[in-house]
């Protein structure tokens, strides 16, 4: 019985973190994961994040309170033959993905 009950309460203690990872692979519309459309998917491995044309390094995350799910980053970009850098907002929710950036909003389903 010990055991059932630690197992349980173990098992509720690892579901946000589950539920709230950023990482893998994102698109804008789950059709989109096959790949054939691939320029609306999001990968994010480890501290990387690849768009289409572009991948960026995420540094510096900031919590956010009462937000476990969500963290600023400082992300510093390549691709198109430029490198850029600015803030951006990462977090995930019931829905998926959300990534805010430059005063816009975008929303992705797991693939």
């Amino acid at each position: 019985m010990r055991n059932l009950i630690l197992s349980t309460v173990f098992g509720l203690l690892a579901l946000p973190a589950v539920a709230g990872s950023i990482q893998g692979t994102w698109a804008s519309d789950p059709q989109h994961c096959s790949g054939v459309y691939p320029e609306t998917q999001v990968r994010i491995s480890g501290n990387e994040i690849k768009f289409i044309e572009s991948a960026c390094k995420l540094t510096n995350p900031t919590a956010l309170r009462n937000m476990p799910e969500a963290k600023l980053y400082d992300m510093v970009c390549s691709g198109e033959g430029s490198t850029w850098s600015e803030r951006v907002f990462i977090g995930t929710d019931y829905k998926g993905l959300m990534i805010y950036s430059r005063g816009t909003a975008r929303s992705y389903q797991s693939c």
